[in-house]
């Protein structure tokens, strides 16, 4: 969560409104954004991805965490399969939804969304109006009620000023000057197509449709799929319980399927 808010005031956030399931799936952290990060995004796109994924595996390092099985969710999927690659030796299992992990550079589904909001219009609205929280995150729910007011204020608060959204707005410029580092991820998929993955997808999603799905199924030789047709990108939000059941579930045959370990890495 990136907000000016302090961990206890975001946490207090986090759990109004919410029909979030009374489940050990969900453990609910407060992070304080450090902004400088996203401004060296637009300078150096390769570096600043690279970083991001560092930064996870030396926090993973730090934990001493072994046998992991990582949830992953829209950016949080090249950063944290990034990790699986290096390390396919201690990741015991996958939980993607609506993600990626190639280069998007010259997908025309893509690059118009980069043309729209790159340019000099596009920019005003982000850093001006608030355009990503206000209007596209609506656009990206597939039961827009889902939104309730509440929940949208805590995305409305997290950023509320420009210069606090100049440095996700080149965030999200970067995924597409990063061309080399996705498709350094490509290259060396099959150091994780053993890993028992378990995709979850929100099939009104916008921006990561059927097509990315397909791609992603392609990739793992022991994957299990779940489409949500009525749900858009926010599929923790949209459909917390069954999402929580899904992953409860891939938890328990990885638990009782312990010969189905990821590969060593060669």
């Amino acid at each position: 969560t990136m907000s000016k808010d302090t961990p206890h005031e975001i946490a207090a956030l986090l759990n109004e409104d919410r029909q979030f399931p009374p489940s050990e799936a969900w453990r609910r952290n407060a992070l304080v954004n450090d902004p400088s990060i996203y401004d060296r995004a637009a300078a150096d796109p390769e570096a600043f991805w690279a970083e991001q994924a560092a930064n996870l595996g030396r926090l993973l390092e730090h934990l001493g965490l072994q046998e992991i099985t990582l949830v992953l969710h829209d950016f949080g999927g090249p950063i944290g399969l990034a990790y699986a690659l290096e390390h396919p030796e201690n990741v015991r299992g996958l939980v993607l939804m609506n993600t990626w992990m190639w280069s998007l550079k010259g997908d025309p589904h893509f690059e118009l969304f980069r043309t729209l909001m790159g340019g000099a219009v596009g920019r005003f609205l982000y850093l001006q109006m608030n355009f990503s929280a206000r209007v596209i995150m609506k656009g990206a729910y597939g039961d827009r009620r889902k939104l309730t007011p509440r929940v949208h204020e805590q995305y409305l608060r997290a950023l509320p000023t420009p210069a606090e959204r100049r440095g996700t707005w080149a965030y999200a410029q970067a995924h597409l000057g990063a061309s080399d580092w996705f498709d350094g991820l490509r290259q060396r998929r099959d150091r994780i197509a053993g890993i028992p993955a378990l995709l979850l997808w929100g099939m009104r999603d916008p921006a990561f449709r059927e097509k990315e799905l397909v791609r992603l199924e392609a990739l793992f030789s022991h994957s299990r799929t779940v489409r949500f047709p009525d749900a858009g990108h926010f599929l923790q939000e949209e459909k917390p319980a069954e999402v929580a059941a899904e992953v409860h579930a891939h938890l328990a045959a990885l638990a009782r399927s312990p010969d189905t370990a990821a590969p060593s890495p060669g």
